[in-house]
């Protein structure tokens, strides 16, 4: 049985409530899925849950939709996941936040460090801070997540480790760190997690310093060194695994 398909809106949405999908909802509904008049979708707007309903295709450029029941559905991790990324190359940098979005992270905070191969400038930040928001609502309606992953502004490593939640496990990844990253996990009882990942070149030493200093507690994924975007989505596996089963 084909699952109906699914959309973000950024509007509030109630049952019996009949509204207008916005342009770009509208136009990948009728043009890119070619769905008609009729047709079962589900809308969410990230305050949770998700709404199943029909379609109302008055036009390729009219779409509507009419909300006939809610489900209370949720699909997020039982702890939340606050990943502190050092900004990496830009096909990277998608692919790992498409992929955060589907492993179940609450946050994701794109830090510019010392090693960060690309430099945003204020405006090509907010572009590509733009961007990575359609990612996430793109991921989260293919993955059937129904809250969005939260994305802070490009900052730095210190006014992000300032800005921190607790109470929390914090933990830095270095290859070679004495304590392995299911190990820890193994012997932790589930909880929120700030998890700091460097760039392509890894944290400068001043860096990994510093995070040491604010009590992050360094952790190794094993005998072999990943690449950036591998070893946060592997670290987000392996405690979701141990603590979500």
């Amino acid at each position: 049985m084909t699952e109906p398909a699914r959309f973000y809106v950024d509007v509030p949405l109630s049952v019996g409530g009949n509204i207008h999908l916005p342009g770009h909802v509208g136009h990948h509904a009728a043009r890119v899925l070619r769905l008609k008049s009729g047709d079962p979708v589900v809308l969410f707007n990230g305050q949770g849950g998700e709404y199943h309903g029909t379609l109302v295709m008055n036009s390729s450029r009219d779409v509507g939709f009419v909300a006939e029941r809610f489900e209370a559905r949720e699909a997020e991790l039982p702890f939340s996941i606050c990943l502190g990324q050092g900004i990496c190359a830009s096909e990277k940098m998608d692919w790992l936040i498409e992929k955060a979005v589907e492993f179940g992270t609450a946050h994701i905070a794109p830090l510019s460090l010392d090693r960060s191969v690309v430099r945003l400038n204020p405006e090509r930040a907010e572009k590509r801070g733009q961007h990575w928001q359609n990612l996430v609502a793109s991921s989260s309606a293919q993955c059937g997540r129904n809250r969005l992953m939260g994305i802070s502004p490009v900052a730095s490593l210190a006014s992000w480790l300032d800005a921190r939640l607790g109470p929390s496990l914090d933990l830095v990844l270095a290859p070679g760190a004495p304590a392995t990253l299911a190990n820890i996990a193994a012997a932790t009882p589930p909880c929120d997690v700030n998890l700091l990942v460097g760039p392509e070149g890894g944290l400068s030493p001043d860096e990994f310093q510093l995070a040491l200093a604010r009590g992050f507690v360094a952790a190794s994924l094993g005998p072999r060194v990943l690449r950036t975007e591998s070893a946060a989505l592997f670290a987000i596996a392996t405690l979701s695994s141990r603590w979500a089963a």
